[in-house]
Order: C-alpha cells, then structure tokens, then sequence
C-alpha cells in the first residue's frame, strides 16, 4: 500500500499494486486503464451526500480556456483540408489529360496511373485522420451531455481507431448517433481507392500518321485503253477478257487490293474509269405461242426467240430450254437519269437472255420462263475506299455516262465524259475517257461472245449450256441484278489494275492511320471518393461547433485522458474483476451508465448516476 499527499489542501490517493495474473484485454480498450490504476480519495470535503455529486460539480461542461479554440483541432483541419485538396488536384491532373496521348505525359519516371495512387493515398490517409478524431471527441460530448453506458463509450472509441469497430458500431444499428455517420464513412472508405483506380481507363485510337508514315495508294484509271490490233480489226486484251469471263462466271467479286502498310488508311473521294451494268425484268413481255395439236409451243420477247418446247408440262424430249443474245433496249428505260440509250458512245453491249432458269426443276414446262434484258456500259465512278485494321471497304458512290466523241469514225479517236459533277471530286484540268479503239473492240467482242443456248432432256434429267457466258446468264436469271453489279465490278477491277491513273496523284493521296493510346476518364466513378470526403468535411465541422456548444474539453483520443480519470469506490473491484478474460471490464460495467465529473474546469473521473 503506497500513500501520498501532496498538500493539505489536495485529497489523499491511495494506490494498491498487486501481483496479479496476465490478462488478454484488447490493448485498444478505453476502459483498460480505469481498471490498470485505480485512484481513490477522501470525499468527505465537498461532497453532497444527498445527491452523490460533488458540490463543484457543473453538469460535464467546462469554461473554455484562453487557448484559441480552433487550435485544438488545427491538425484535423489541416488534413480535412488537404484530402479535399489532393482530390481536388486529381481531377484537375485528369482533367487535363483526358483525351490525350499517354505519351503526352510528361513524367517519364512516374506514370499517371502511379501519381493518382499516391494522391489516393494522401486524400484518404488525410480526411479519415480527421473522421477518427471526430468519432473520438464524440465519446466525450456524449458523456457530457448525458449519462451513457460505459459500453457504449467503448464502442465509440473502438469506432475510432480503424475498420473493424466502426464495422461493429454500423452493425449496432446507432443512426439516430451523428458518430454513425463517421463509423459509416470508415466502413465505405474501403472502397476508396477501387473506385479511383476505375476512372482511368486506356483505349487505342487511330491519328493520321507522322511525316515518316507510308501514305497509301488506291488504284484508279483516268484514260482507258487497252485494245490491240489495227483499222477496224480491234479486240479487248486478254485481261479485259478474263475480266469479262470472271464476271459471267464467279459467284463473288472483291475489290482491288488498296496499298495501305499501316493496315488503317482513308482516302478522298477517288474518281476512276469503270463499268456500269443494269438488268430489269421482262417477264411480263414473254408471248407464248401455243399449238393446238399437241403440247409444243414457242415463246418470244424482243429478239429472243425458243421456237419448239413443251410450256405446260414436263419436257419428254431434248429440247431448247433457255437462249442469250440482243437486248430489246427495256433496260435504256430505267437509264435516263444516268445519260444511257442504245445510242451512247460509251455503251458496250445491250443484251438479254430468255427461258427456263437453271434453279428449276425440269418436271414443269416454260411455264416458268424468265426473261430478262441487260445493259454494260463505260462510266466515271467515284469510290469511298478505306482500311480499317486490315479490312478493304470500296462503295462507289456515284457514276456518270454523259460523254462525247472526238474524231468520230476513227479508232484514234477517244470518248471523254463531260459535265462531271462537281462533288465527283474531279479536277478541272484532269480528263476522263476511254479510246475509240476500246470501244469497237469492246462491241464486236460482246456480239460474238454474249449468246448462246441451253437444252435440256426431261426423261434424262439432263440440261446442260452450250456457251459460258450464256451459262452465266442462264444460271443467274432469277437473281439477275446480284450477277450483273459482280460482271460490272469485274470489268472495273481489270480496268484499275492494268491501267494507271494519271493527272492529279498529289490530289487523291490516303493518309495512313497509326494507334496511338489515349487516357480516358470516366468521370461517374469519382462520385463517391467525392462524397466521402464531403461528408468527412462536414462531419468533422458538425462534432467542431457540437463539442464547442457543449463547453467539453477537445480531448478526442488522446490516451493519457483515461489515466486522470478515477471511478467511484463500488465500481474498482468489479473492473478489475475483468481484467483477466477478453473483454472482462465492458462485461463488468459497460451496464454502467456514467458522465463526467469535472470539477473547476478539470476532469476528475466518470460519475455513475443512479
């Protein structure tokens, strides 16, 4: 037993050490040192036994010292402040560089990514410092505005020092507490830095590339002409005749492959010498002539004639099924905004084809004859040609046949288109045409070659075509319009590939794309980070000007307040009963309701109340 007195007017404490056994309580227990030293002292000076209260006891508030009062909380202020302004100063930083190259960062040691990580790091460890300490002070303010359990008490302060006591405090249901706000902030703020870390992201976008980029080429024709021969003894080349083959013939047509090193190009509009073709359906102008005799008939439209087959029933012998050769001129109808007739110097065959389709089954007769009428023509297109990520994508946008004829009669002569729209994008010195010589060459070739027959025997179930361009056709006649756009796209490839373009290169030069990593920022997830540190800023003002209303001490979680706080003589057995299991002393009077004796302005110890 030790004594000690230090004057006659200051109670004597009595302090008993004692041997005892090791005890597990958290070390982060607020009421551990009520138990660890216990004081006592002589109350028979200034103590009303009537009410258990000292008679300098003012009700838990104190007179504030002449200490500026903001200087209590200086350093919470200071770190509220500095998480609103390091957040403040990432979206500024982002800001900044949203949509710019990540090689645009200046920083060559230090990635964007790694300068909001710390910033992160500062503006949580900043406005938390100043929640905890809110949360702390709050456990004084509500002790001195009333009497609380001595758990409760331990609950706040457990609140206070990290995730796992605020967890327990939001799980304890305390919403009506203002400290729940804190304790929610504490819990949320886990997720802080996740939801930073999703405003950055990084994507790839193609920019025009530097001086140094390979630019690409598109091919293109300005002036036609590969016929060989001499006088009036004119034929097309043997590419332009493979050309024309392929197109009868091939199932799918491509485009002419575009120079593009990059593997992502664009090009200005690119105007070339080409092939159109159109076919409309004449069916309807079919007139079957029908014996009475037996079951042959014949059928016709335009110069197109099946003079002997079975129409109404399944053919017995072999018959003609299907011919090709002269057009009617039907198609010319649906031309005239395109500046196309029989009579055009750019026309290159009119013709048609009649009969059974292909698709058909030889049990029906020519009931089901399809007739159509066809015409190929030399034409100015104009091309939208682009390569993204490898892939060729050419629309021709637009065509134009109005030409005239230099030097008619003569092959030396050509045949230059004229009027050419504007939006054609067709320089005014440049000329567009084709020979004279390509088109005689192009004609006789096309009568000799686009005819032919089919024939078929029903009892065999044999058919077969005599010509491959008019097995084309026959093949094609009830989806014509497919067939004739793949012959003309065939025609124009041969024509931009074996030619070139001449004029105004300069004028139709691509620019060749290259990836380039932009930053990009979703600003949608910086709404929470925002939040919580709103909310801590607030917080921290509400328990400033509370506790300054209650006239309590700023005591927040300084851990030697606990040492000069005595406990009333009833209650030191049973705290110390607790010292020797977890969480003995809050089972032993955490039922306790105290408030703070403060006596002349000093804190004297916790006050039950009965």
């Amino acid at each position: 037993m030790y004594h000690h007195q230090s004057s006659e007017d200051e109670p004597i404490y009595t302090y008993q050490i004692r041997d005892t056994p090791r005890f597990e309580e958290k070390p982060s227990s607020v009421l551990l040192p009520l138990a660890v030293s216990i004081p006592t002292w002589d109350d028979t000076s200034g103590t009303n036994e009537a009410s258990g209260k000292h008679e300098n006891y003012d009700g838990g508030h104190v007179t504030q010292p002449d200490v500026p009062y903001l200087r209590w909380w200086l350093w919470e202020i200071l770190a509220a402040l500095l998480g609103v302004a390091t957040l403040v100063a990432m979206a500024a930083v982002l800001r900044a560089y949203d949509g710019k190259p990540q090689d645009s960062w200046p920083i060559g040691i230090l990635t964007i990514n790694g300068l909001m990580a710390i910033l992160t790091t500062i503006c949580k460890g900043s406005f938390m410092t100043a929640v905890a300490a809110a949360i702390s002070q709050s456990k004084w303010n509500r002790m001195s505005r009333s009497s609380t359990k001595l758990e409760d008490f331990a609950t706040l302060d457990e609140a206070s020092r990290g995730t796992s006591g605020s967890l327990r405090m939001v799980l304890k249901h305390w919403p009506l507490h203002i400290a729940y706000l804190g304790a929610l902030i504490t819990v949320l703020a886990l997720g802080f830095e996740t939801f930073l870390q999703q405003l950055i992201s990084l994507r790839i976008e193609l920019v025009p590339g530097g001086p140094d980029s390979p630019i690409g080429d598109v091919p293109r024709t300005q002036f036609f002409s590969t016929a060989v021969g001499y006088g009036n003894g004119w034929s097309p080349s043997s590419a332009t005749r493979l050309g024309i083959y392929e197109g009868f013939m091939s199932n799918s047509i491509g485009h002419p492959p575009a120079t593009c090193p990059s593997g992502n190009c664009t090009w200005p509009i690119i105007p070339t010498v080409g092939v159109c073709g159109a076919c409309v359906d004449v069916t309807d102008d079919i007139v079957y002539n029908r014996s009475t005799t037996d079951y042959h008939c014949s059928l016709k439209v335009g110069n197109l004639e099946i003079p002997r087959a079975f129409c109404s029933s399944r053919m017995l012998d072999y018959m003609q099924i299907f011919t090709m050769g002269n057009g009617s001129g039907r198609v010319f109808e649906s031309l005239a905004d395109q500046q196309v007739s029989a009579r055009s110097p750019v026309l290159i065959a009119n013709f048609g084809g009649l009969g059974l389709p292909d698709s058909k089954s030889l049990t029906s007769g020519l009931d089901d004859a399809r007739a159509t009428d066809c015409a190929l023509w030399y034409c100015l297109q104009t091309h939208n040609v682009s390569v993204e990520q490898g892939v060729l994508k050419d629309t021709v946008l637009k065509t134009w046949a109005k030409a005239r004829v230099d030097f008619p009669g003569t092959a030396g002569g050509k045949i230059p288109f004229i009027d050419i729209p504007a939006d054609m994008n067709v320089s005014s010195s440049d000329e567009y045409a084709v020979t004279n010589a390509q088109m005689i060459a192009m004609r006789h070739y096309a009568e000799k070659t686009f005819v032919g027959n089919a024939s078929a025997d029903g009892g065999l179930e044999y058919k077969e075509a005599f010509t491959d361009y008019a097995d084309g056709l026959w093949r094609n006649i009830d989806n014509v319009n497919p067939w004739i756009e793949r012959v003309a796209r065939s025609m124009t490839n041969e024509i931009r590939m074996n030619t070139t373009g001449g004029g105004s290169e300069a004028r139709y030069r691509g620019t060749a794309y290259v990836g380039q990593v932009i930053i990009g920022i979703t600003w949608g997830w910086i709404a929470f980070p925002a939040t919580l540190v709103s909310l801590s800023l607030l917080y921290l003002i509400y328990e400033m000007l509370h506790t300054y209303r209650l006239n309590v001490r700023v005591w927040k979680a300084d851990p030697l307040v606990p040492l000069c706080t005595k406990l009333e003589d009833d209650l030191v057995p049973l705290a110390r009963q607790g010292t020797d299991r977890p969480g003995g002393i809050k089972k032993t009077i955490g039922d306790r309701r105290m408030r703070l004796d403060i006596r002349e302005g000093k804190l004297i110890g916790l006050m039950q109340e009965s």
